[in-house]
């Protein structure tokens, strides 16, 4: 028989066999709190927070069952069809703080409340905060703020002019000589 229970706090034991493995204590409603051994897919490495929900089938144990799965009411699911949305969240609030999300039009996405970072399905891959972005576009240039790097190694830096001041790669341009002769040893001026 399975039943829903509240989970009231999770934590990692020791196996007598020597391995670890979770344990949920959950309150199934109209009784006593019991423990569930936690089961998941191997390769899920998952901690649920108390006030999720656990799934739960009995075991031949008294006062024992085995946790199949949690589900987080607190947060509202964003995955479509086909999709996969994994998440982490504060363990004091329970707000998500991190997510990857496997989109259904081939879109990966990882975000955090700072940084976001696309893999779309054209190979481009794009990345930023609020200071800046990168992109490696799918062609192979890279583009840093603005600033390209072409496949062959070329650096196309952005050309700006302002009212006070002319820019190119770095440089201040306004006002900026080399008489002949003098170093680098060219022959005119150079601006």
């Amino acid at each position: 028989m399975g039943r829903i229970a509240l989970v009231i706090e999770f934590v990692q034991k020791i196996l007598t066999s020597g391995g670890r493995a979770g344990v949920a204590k959950v309150n199934p409603g109209g009784g006593a709190n019991i423990t569930a051994q936690h089961f998941a897919d191997s390769g899920d490495d998952s901690y649920p927070l108390p006030g999720d929900y656990a799934a739960m089938i009995d075991t031949p144990r008294t006062g024992s069952a085995a946790s199949i799965g949690y589900v987080d009411l607190a947060n509202e699911p964003k995955a479509k069809p086909g999709e996969k949305r994994i998440y982490a969240r504060d363990s004091n609030t329970g707000q998500t703080v991190l997510e990857m999300w496997l989109q259904n039009d081939g879109k990966l996405t990882v975000l955090n409340n700072n940084t976001e970072l696309t893999i779309l399905p054209s190979g481009s891959i794009r990345g930023g905060n609020g200071n800046g972005f990168f992109e490696l576009q799918d062609d192979g240039v890279f583009n840093v703020n603005g600033t390209e790097i072409k496949t062959d190694g070329d650096v196309v830096v952005p050309f700006r002019i302002t009212a006070t001041s002319m820019v190119a790669q770095g440089k201040e341009l306004t006002g900026h000589n080399h008489n002949a002769g003098e170093p680098p040893g060219t022959t005119g001026p150079n601006l």
